[in-house]
């Protein structure tokens, strides 16, 4: 792997939004952490960096945060192809944190990412976020604004910028509106019986603006977990608000593909992401 790598603690206290779990961190069989009460980001310096950056969300449904499966190995390709590769370990709720604590972590590793910009090689106007399944709705609540809201200062990082230049959603969970609201991540999100408004807060189709950055979008039609109409909504929601996007959907794949090891059909995403970075230049045409 040409990239060294860095972590860093998102908080100097006592993370906000609840008292965590009572006991120890737990990485599972499949490669999943659990009982997370040490949030951080995993920096992935490439050895030719670009200047480009991306934050990078795994899924879980909320439940855990599947790292082996989804942004390490993203992580490590992306490193090689130049970009600082950054993977987010966030808090779940049911853990003792509030529904807030993913999003606070993620705004605060983008803050961390901005501060921090110049000693990491970091451009800041080339800064953006990835996610999958679960971790593409904390990265489209990122890109669209709607966690701002949950966001409370603590210290001096905080006076720093947290705004992304680019999105790229992979199989993301985009909605908690029904029909397409029975997925874990609303559950664990919303609660077995949420209010219309709470719904709204946590939908990212209902909070796209014109000043969304560039997204990139894939899914797999025969996804069983998040139905491939999350991803089409947001579509429609983008190109209704003319913000630029590219959307790819794929015959089939099902869901958590990760780098497409063990699904061939859907292997190229990486390359399209590449190639539609390049388009909207956030790294070098080659």
């Amino acid at each position: 792997m040409d990239s060294t790598v860095e972590v860093i603690n998102l908080w100097t206290g006592a993370p906000p939004g609840g008292a965590g779990p009572g006991s120890g961190e737990n990485l599972t069989p499949r490669g999943a952490l659990t009982q997370i009460s040490l949030p951080r980001i995993i920096i992935h310096k490439p050895e030719k960096p670009t200047g480009a950056a991306m934050l990078m969300c795994s899924g879980g449904g909320y439940a855990r945060v599947d790292i082996v499966n989804e942004s390490t190995p993203a992580a490590v390709y992306f490193a090689s192809r130049g970009i600082t590769s950054v993977e987010l370990v966030y808090r779940v709720p049911q853990e003792g944190w509030s529904i807030h604590a993913p999003f606070l972590d993620g705004i605060r590793a983008l803050k961390i990412l901005h501060a921090e910009a110049g000693r990491l090689g970091i451009d800041k106007a080339r800064l953006g976020v990835m996610g999958f399944s679960a971790g593409g709705h904390v990265a489209g609540m990122l890109a669209t604004g709607a966690a701002d809201e949950f966001y409370v200062h603590t210290d001096e990082i905080d006076n720093s910028p947290h705004g992304v230049a680019f999105a790229a959603l992979l199989y993301p969970v985009v909605t908690m509106m029904a029909p397409y609201d029975q997925t874990m991540s609303r559950l664990k999100i919303c609660g077995k019986k949420p209010s219309e408004d709470l719904r709204e807060a946590f939908s990212v189709e209902q909070h796209v603006t014109d000043d969304m950055p560039p997204t990139f979008i894939a899914h797999a039609i025969d996804d069983p977990i998040v139905p491939v109409d999350h991803s089409l909504m947001l579509f429609r929601a983008l190109r209704a608000a003319d913000v630029d996007t590219e959307l790819h959907l794929y015959q089939s794949g099902g869901h958590g593909w990760g780098m497409g090891k063990t699904r061939p059909s859907v292997r190229s995403w990486s390359q399209l992401v590449e190639t539609w970075l390049r388009l909207n230049g956030m790294l070098p045409t080659v």
